[in-house]
């Protein structure tokens, strides 16, 4: 186990026992079914709770559903110290974050009031969360033995469906699997992520290793109606965290290969891979790389990436790929080991607590100036728990 595997076993250890905020795909139970009443009925004074600063860059629309109230920002959210103990209890139309911050129900915040409330609605656990763009529904990834459901929720009424996403296995004894989804910026289609294996037997009538297949599916999530963006012989997602570029034109996702390929490590068969959604633009993949976690895209064409064989923590350990070029440079931000994405002109990032050093995020939760790297503490939450996960509505909260 290198260095990097040391510091995302602890991350992982991090993220299941403590905090998971918005960002890829999700499973687990839900404790309200649709039609149910929320359990608390509000008990606390609402006045108590943090609110949002309404403020909005000139020019930004009211986001829909919310009536006059004005688009918010990272930098118009409450920072400080967060008690979800004083947080009333009520499901939301739209949500500008959800989280599991140490209450007994996903936390959130109301679109239309800028304060945090409990949904009424268990959090899961072991996997992150992802926000539809218009910021009224999650979608899900539900595990049922060997079968995965991709599963979307609805926050104002806590309603479960599933988003039919089959995926055409290649031709012989095949089986495929989701491994990964993600919203596109439409807020109408799911890019779904999967593995597919096909079963031979050698010539003395012994199973062979199975032939692997990466798919990549596009899915409306009204009628499950999908087509095959492409197929990967030979190569399968891992740490898939696959994401759009913010005009959907792009699709992003982890990527491995059964043997490595040339320039790629002997231990790694890790890779990022970019392809076009609804043009004919050849891939690009990237190697010794893996998909950073939230909303990785800078820009339209700008993802940012960590690098398998730079020191965790260095300056060289994040990667910033331009898309249209091929080139990748180093982000450049000193001890910075465990990002949640970009959000509202900002790149998040949570503490990392197996630093021997000072960790350059003394909180919950930091923000770190695109330009300047310089970081700054924005959340910090009741007895030391932690962000894993971070995501937003894309379309109530931008630069």
């Amino acid at each position: 186990m290198n260095r990097r595997d040391a510091a995302n076993l602890t991350i992982a250890v991090v993220v299941v026992a403590a905090v998971l905020v918005l960002g890829g795909s999700l499973s687990g139970l839900w404790a309200s079914p649709a039609g149910s009443p929320v359990p608390g009925a509000a008990p606390h004074d609402a006045a108590a709770t943090p609110v949002a600063t309404v403020r909005a860059p000139p020019g930004s629309p009211a986001p829909p559903g919310s009536g006059t109230t004005s688009a918010r920002r990272l930098a118009d959210l409450p920072a400080g110290t967060l008690d979800p103990a004083g947080f009333p209890v009520r499901r939301v139309e739209q949500a500008l974050l959800v989280a599991d911050v140490g209450a007994d129900s996903l936390a959130a915040i109301d679109a239309a009031t800028g304060q945090w409330v409990t949904t009424g609605v268990l959090p899961p656990i072991g996997d992150p969360l992802l926000l539809s763009p218009d910021g009224r529904s999650l979608v899900t990834l539900t595990y049922r033995g060997s079968t995965v459901r991709v599963e979307t929720l609805e926050l104002l009424t806590g309603a479960v469906r599933e988003v039919p996403a089959g995926v055409p296995p290649p031709p012989g004894d095949s089986e495929c699997r989701v491994d990964g989804v993600a919203w596109a910026p439409d807020g109408g289609h799911l890019g779904v992520v999967a593995t597919c294996m096909t079963f031979d037997m050698t010539s003395d009538g012994e199973p062979r290793e199975p032939d692997y297949e990466a798919v990549v599916l596009e899915v409306e999530v009204r009628t499950g109606a999908s087509r095959v963006v492409e197929r990967v012989p030979e190569a399968s997602p891992l740490e898939a965290y696959p994401s759009y570029s913010p005009d959907g034109a792009l699709f992003a996702y982890g990527i491995g290969r059964p043997l490595p390929a040339p320039g790629w490590v002997d231990e790694s068969w890790f890779g990022v891979r970019v392809i076009g959604v609804h043009d004919d633009r050849p891939a690009r993949e990237w190697v010794n790389t893996h998909m950073a976690y939230g909303d990785p895209w800078r820009d339209a064409g700008t993802l940012l990436v960590w690098d398998e064989l730079a020191d965790p923590g260095s300056t060289d350990d994040y990667l910033l790929l331009d898309t249209s070029t091929g080139t990748q440079a180093p982000y450049g931000v000193d001890r910075l080991t465990n990002t949640l994405g970009f959000v509202g002109g900002s790149l998040l990032a949570t503490r990392t607590g197996w630093l021997q050093e000072p960790d350059p995020c003394p909180v919950a939760l930091c923000t770190v100036d695109l330009d300047s790297g310089v970081v700054a503490p924005w959340l910090e939450l009741p007895e030391r728990e932690d962000v894993g996960w971070l995501g937003v509505a894309r379309d109530l909260v931008g630069p």
